[in-house]
């Protein structure tokens, strides 16, 4: 599976995200990651800038908005991409952590 780079926030302002978590890198940066509905690929974020706990949704450093579905658990194709992220990036898998719990929202959803 290759990795290119995502559509202009312009063309694409806001992603419906499934299969998710909310990842921290060594650096800090959090990132949603998961399986993009619109267009069936899966995504990794830019660092999340700002969420909203009760709309299940966040904006990131590039302007993007990130509306998240579902419980957090994280696709195969999710993983798969964030290992190859992790690789191109060379930052050690076992160095991120899933933070999901922290974005989950408080009314059981």
């Amino acid at each position: 599976m290759p990795i290119w780079k995502a559509l202009p926030v312009a063309e694409q302002p806001v992603v419906m995200l499934e299969g998710w978590l909310v990842i921290q890198t060594p650096h800090g940066t959090r990132h949603f990651v998961g399986w993009d509905t619109g267009l069936n690929e899966a995504k990794i974020s830019t660092p999340i800038a700002t969420f909203e706990r009760l709309r299940m949704a966040g904006t990131t450093a590039s302007g993007r908005r990130y509306q998240l579905l579902g419980p957090p658990c994280l696709s195969s194709e999710g993983g798969y991409l964030l290992s190859r992220w992790c690789r191109l990036l060379s930052v050690d898998i076992d160095m991120i952590d899933d933070v999901s719990d922290d974005y989950v929202s408080t009314d059981g959803t």
